[in-house]
């Protein structure tokens, strides 16, 4: 099951990357959280795949944000049970991990 899903990851983080690198001549501008969230991290976190949170829903998140936003990039960057490092889109840089977190959370609606 875990291996399905890293598989799972790194199919959509190839794709997304092949197609803006076939697009782009010039430095992408960063991806939204929305962004972000929709076209990779959903694939767990719509569902609750594996015990994942699911997006934009705040009493699951609620536990896990008592280690703060900071906590939450941390953890994700690193990878946590069966989510690989950085949701398996090695490319995103830390502001687009943490924007697509706070997406995740609801935060961005719930300050």
């Amino acid at each position: 099951m875990r291996l399905a899903i890293a598989v799972a990851f790194l199919a959509a983080a190839f794709a997304s990357a092949a197609d803006s690198n076939a697009t782009a001549s010039t430095a992408p501008r960063p991806r939204t959280g929305a962004e972000i969230v929709q076209n990779t991290c959903i694939l767990c976190h719509g569902t609750g795949l594996s015990g994942a949170p699911r997006a934009r829903n705040t009493r699951e998140w609620r536990p896990r944000l008592r280690a703060g936003i900071d906590g939450l990039v941390r953890s994700a960057a690193a990878g946590k049970g069966a989510m690989p490092v950085r949701g398996g889109m090695p490319d995103l840089s830390d502001d687009e991990l943490r924007a697509a977190i706070i997406y995740l959370t609801g935060l961005d609606e719930n300050p």
